[in-house]
């Protein structure tokens, strides 16, 4: 039978369709006929080949809810852009594509499709065993390209995430081999996923979801940092989003591939956490003002996060390296001049204090009772950071023997369950961490007062004998036109001073000192310096920093998210040089230097700083050798 006229008219335009089946196109639906008519995106095309290829080891319960979601996605795809149209099966992808003008309406639907499909797949990939086994025995040192800036461990697996100044590399823990070393050029690097399957890079645009393995981006949330995500468990992430305006708290969900908000929390939440107990949809958000208890809802098609809890905290900081989880899982804990510990159940905050002494850094203990807080007394800040192991039940201090380690820079590695100290290039990997005899919390600030009260004796009669000598010289000149006296205007002038830089532990004569790395020195080039860190953290105010040595030292500073480092000073008997740090004004202004306060190269210096800035040294952490020390807070 032959067919009809208008049958064949429909089969012949089919037949001159570009990009459609040529055949079936007649009798698709009309929903299946715009869709052709309007292909979809590459980009969309690539997602959904990745998830089918993920799909393949996933649960048939899995497979039949991403096809359906992705079925109903496609047919609202057409429906939605095709408002009221439904075209009749005589109608060609010609007359089709000119009823419907409209072609961004597809692109908008597709890329919405396509960040779900991604967030999906993100949610796949953290589902699967770890990335790496973790090793055992644990390894002696995990070793970068170059000066570490910072290192994050994947909580389940045997992968590290290293960040220097301009590699980012993911590294295996069993070997120390490379899984991913790549430039690191403007984006920096975040967090590492349980599994050490993802982590988290990006810029001040948006925050990426990365392959560890290949670098590839696999989805990316625009309007945050890669700073202000964290990562709660294999299911879930929070984080800021700094586009709107207030910012606000929003949550990831990749059992669905939502993105919701979390309504009601009083600031932007910093850090998510597990809760203790209550069930596994429950989550502890905290921000600088409050800790919150919250409950996602799955399983519908919009999962909803309900507020269940809040309480007030008197300031927090949530920054990697001030805050966390004790061992046993049953307390937050963050540094902020004191300790604040907070029980998971009740959320009721406890202010321990420490005062004369403020804290700056805490780091956890992977497995046992204590943290590691780190710190200067206010009386005292010439004498550099203190570090102590405090147990939070007996109330304890145990003085950390820093003189048996190569760095102070203390960091959690939680799949090894050990604690590790930065140093340059590597991490040392530490059996036991080596202390004094401990001393109850109270003792220790008895201690400090009696110190304090002659330290403060001794300043006075220091400040009696410098008004002294000031009124002698007559008045100060102006300090020297330029930015740096814009900069200091309303900023805090702290210092560094050091003979040497780390290294040596004995103190031979200066001579010998310097004939010694004369003759290390090739011809042409200048003697070795050592490296000292400097790290700048979160401050309110901002920072013009003095850095001074009578040897040649490696500057290696780090500014810390939060920080406002605008200036650096160098000064120095001898050439030194400053790594790490490209967008704050640097300014070289003599050969003066000083590791003591009481002595007259300080008043040499400070005068000098003076001159350049108009403003005195406000805070001065002075030793004879030194390899790290922390500025700003």
């Amino acid at each position: 039978m032959r067919p009809s006229r208008a049958v064949a008219v429909a089969l012949a335009a089919a037949i001159v369709l570009p990009g459609c089946d040529r055949i079936g196109f007649a009798v698709k639906s009309p929903e299946g006929k715009i869709n052709a008519v309007f292909p979809e995106t590459q980009a969309l095309v690539a997602a959904r080949k990745a998830v089918f290829a993920l799909l393949e080891s996933q649960s048939p319960e899995v497979r039949k809810s991403i096809e359906t979601e992705l079925a109903t996605r496609t047919k609202l795809r057409a429906l939605d852009c095709a408002k009221a149209y439904s075209p009749g099966w005589h109608e060609s992808g010609v007359e089709i594509r000119q009823r419907l003008d409209n072609p961004d309406c597809f692109a908008n639907a597709d890329a919405e499709t396509t960040r779900w499909l991604s967030l999906r797949r993100v949610g796949l990939m953290l589902a699967l065993p770890a990335l790496r086994p973790i090793p055992a025995p644990a390894p002696a040192y995990i070793v970068a390209p170059e000066f570490i800036q910072h290192a994050i461990f994947a909580q389940a697996a045997g992968v590290a995430l290293l960040q220097t100044s301009s590699r980012i590399v993911v590294a295996d823990l069993r070997d120390g081999k490379p899984l991913l070393n790549e430039a690191r050029g403007e984006r920096g690097a975040g967090t590492l996923s349980p599994n050490g399957r993802i982590f988290i890079g990006g810029d001040s645009r948006a925050a990426y979801f990365r392959s560890s393995e290949t670098g590839e981006t696999i989805a990316e949330i625009p309007g945050t940092r890669p700073a202000s995500f964290n990562w709660v468990d294999s299911r879930t992430a929070v984080f800021e989003e700094n586009a709107a305006t207030p910012s606000r708290t929003m949550l990831v969900d990749f059992e669905s591939g939502r993105v919701v908000p979390v309504p009601a929390i009083r600031s932007p939440a910093q850090r998510g956490f597990v809760a203790a107990a209550g069930g596994p949809n429950r989550y502890v958000l905290v921000s600088h003002q409050s800790v919150a208890l919250v409950e996602l809802a799955r399983g519908g098609a919009e999962p909803g996060v309900r507020l269940l809890d809040e309480k007030p905290l008197p300031g927090a900081s949530w920054a990697s390296n001030t805050s966390g989880v004790t061992a046993d899982g049953g307390k937050l804990f963050s540094v902020s001049t004191d300790l604040l510990l907070i029980p998971l159940d009740t959320l009721e905050a406890e202010k321990v204090a420490f005062d004369p002494m403020h804290l700056q850094v805490g780091t956890g203990l992977p497995k046992g009772e204590g943290i590691i807080v780190s710190g200067f007394m206010t009386f005292a800040a010439g004498q550099g950071s203190r570090h102590y192991l405090f147990r939070p039940s007996t109330r304890t201090l145990e003085p950390i023997d820093t003189a048996k380690l190569l760095s102070q820079r203390f960091v959690a590695i939680a799949p090894l369950r050990k604690i590790g100290v930065i140093d340059g290039a590597k991490i040392t990997v530490l059996d036991e961490i080596p202390v004094l005899p401990a001393v109850t919390l109270s003792d220790m600030q008895a201690g400090a007062i009696e110190e304090s009260n002659r330290v403060k004796l001794e300043a006075f009669e220091r400040e009696a004998q410098a008004a002294k000598a000031a009124r002698a010289a007559g008045p100060v000149a102006s300090p020297i036109p330029g930015p740096l006296v814009a900069l200091a205007r309303d900023a805090k002038i702290e210092a560094v001073g050091l003979y040497k830089g780390g290294g040596e532990s004995s103190q031979p004569s200066w001579r010998g000192k310097r004939e010694k790395r004369e003759k290390q020195a090739k011809p042409g080039e200048l003697p070795a310096a050592e490296a000292v860190e400097i790290r700048a953290m979160p401050s309110s105010r901002p920072l013009v920093l003095v850095l001074s040595s009578y040897e040649p030292v490696r500057w290696l500073v780090t500014a810390e998210a939060g920080s406002k480092l605008s200036a650096i000073i160098l000064s120095g008997n001898e050439r030194s040089e400053v790594f790490g740090v490209h967008d704050v004004h640097m300014v070289r202004i003599g050969k003066q230097y000083a590791y003591n306060s009481a002595s007259r190269e300080f008043s040499e210096l400070d005068a000098e700083v003076r001159r350049w800035t108009g403003r005195p040294i406000g805070a001065f952490q002075g030793r004879y050798e030194g390899g790290s020390f922390f500025v700003g807070r």
